[in-house]
């Protein structure tokens, strides 16, 4: 099982195993979802935000898990000079990969080609600063 991530209603970031939990009534409602992990020889468990739930990618930028929602700075070299763009990281179902989205341009490029191809920087994740994504003129507005 994969790692997840996910954000508690106080703002704290937990990280284990995502699970969604249901009643066992014949109603079968969903009560609610949680991180769990275990630590220190016992199961842990948090309430998430299920909006914040993201997977790890697992793969790492100077050592720090990628994750889905991550959002990274990419600088593309090419005939007239260096250009910066925000991309944020996705899994695509069709293909199976992680990949980097840049919404401001409607492109995507695999995760790995990124890592393997280009200087990036993680700047954050769209949860804590959705922002991020925005153009400069979305920000003005």
């Amino acid at each position: 099982m994969r790692q997840c991530r996910g954000k508690t209603k106080e703002g704290k970031w937990v990280y284990g195993w995502y699970q969604e939990k249901y009643t066992l009534s014949s109603a079968y409602q969903e009560i609610g979802s949680y991180i769990e992990w275990i630590e220190d020889e016992g199961l842990h468990s948090e309430e998430v935000i299920p909006a914040s739930v993201g997977q790890s990618t697992g793969l790492y930028e100077n050592k720090t898990p990628i994750y889905a929602d991550d959002v990274f700075k990419v600088v593309f070299e090419c005939l007239i000079g260096e250009h910066e763009i925000i991309g944020i990281i996705d899994f695509c179902e069709s293909t199976a990969t992680w990949m980097m989205d840049f919404p401001n341009c409607g492109c995507a490029i695999p995760l790995y080609k990124v890592i393997e191809e280009f200087n990036y920087d993680l700047i954050g994740n769209a949860i804590d600063s959705p922002t991020l994504l925005k153009t400069d003129n979305e920000q003005e507005t």
